[in-house]
């Protein structure tokens, strides 16, 4: 069926190659979150490729956050185009996760009195520094555990930041070795802006094929957004999607956060599977008869990247481990 209606949109998108229809920027609250970080996340992918004044401060500049908040609730919001359904409702398509917008570790020695308040989410930890910036950003001790010799603290904010000049800042408190912003391992669907004078160019792309490796196949499609909200769409080119080895079946879990276990919703068969960590080291593999994957009281709280290889599919699911 979803081979069928792609089929249809693709023979519809013919007849309104190149037309330009009316838009709106307006869309409810619910719309608007699901596109806040992938907007935030542009805007900061512009700031470090442009080299703007912008990324030696935390705060992600509104003026450009808006402009390409905007745009994106306009192409969802321009339903009569075909190609919108097929990014926005059959393949849900959204920025890849990098930069990560709220979310960084830091490793630290265990002989500070400080750093085992941390281990312990004791706050204020009674280093200054940390302190002041935890209270400044909202912060949340969000996991904290021991790292071949060391502690390993992850912070998060329910907020949006620039992250790499303050991870800057705290690699440079004593006892501190290492700090950086969290990661995700490989590639996947992504969206690409380019500001014109006249309107934003934004490009969607959804990628399949060994995507923890660097996907295979991608496909994109591509728009013009006009200052007065208006939308067009311009074309779309890359590997095809008749390929259904390339549509990946969306796995349903639970729970996640887990503790002992995770169960595998809607697979019938059995599946192979591998948790990596978020440096990219494979902790735990194995193959799944029931739909289960078990014994994982053994992993430290934290998240963790589970992929799921299944008749020649592969899904990439983002876990915590409470």
């Amino acid at each position: 069926m979803r081979n069928i209606i792609l089929f249809i949109h693709l023979l519809v998108g013919l007849q309104l190659f190149g037309q330009r229809i009316s838009s709106s920027c307006d869309a409810d609250s619910n719309i608007i979150m699901q596109y806040k970080n992938d907007a935030d996340r542009l805007a900061l992918r512009r700031i470090y490729k442009s080299n703007l004044d912008y990324k030696n401060e935390t705060a992600i500049p509104d003026q450009l956050s808006d402009t390409i908040l905007k745009v994106l609730i306009a192409v969802f919001n321009a339903k009569t185009l075909p190609q919108v359904d097929t990014i926005t409702s059959l393949l849900k398509i959204h920025s890849f996760p990098s930069p990560v917008l709220n979310d960084f570790h830091f490793r630290v020695d265990t002989n500070l009195s400080w750093s085992k308040n941390l281990r312990r989410s004791i706050l204020p930890c009674n280093e200054p520094k940390i302190d002041s910036i935890i209270e400044l950003y909202h912060l949340k001790i969000r996991n904290a555990y021991d790292f071949i010799g060391d502690y390993m603290i992850t912070l998060s904010s329910d907020s949006n930041y620039n992250l790499f000049p303050l991870t800057e800042y705290i690699e440079k408190i004593q006892g501190i070795r290492y700090c950086e912003v969290n990661g995700f391992i490989g590639d996947g669907s992504d969206i690409s802006d380019s500001v014109k004078n006249d309107r934003v160019v934004l490009t969607y792309s959804y990628g399949w094929g060994d995507c923890p490796a660097g996907c295979i196949y991608r496909r994109y499609w591509r728009f013009n957004i006009y200052y007065d909200c208006s939308v067009e769409f311009v074309r779309s080119y890359g590997s095809k999607l008749s390929h259904q080895e390339q549509h990946k079946k969306l796995i349903k879990l639970k729970p996640n956060p887990f503790r002992e276990s995770i169960h595998i919703m809607d697979l019938e068969s059995s599946f192979s599977y591998s948790i990596s960590n978020f440096l990219g080291q494979e902790v735990i593999s194995g193959i799944s008869e029931n739909g289960v994957i078990c014994n994982l009281d053994v992993l430290n709280p934290g998240i963790y990247i589970l992929s799921i290889l299944y008749e020649k599919h592969i899904s990439i699911v983002k876990i915590i481990k409470e």
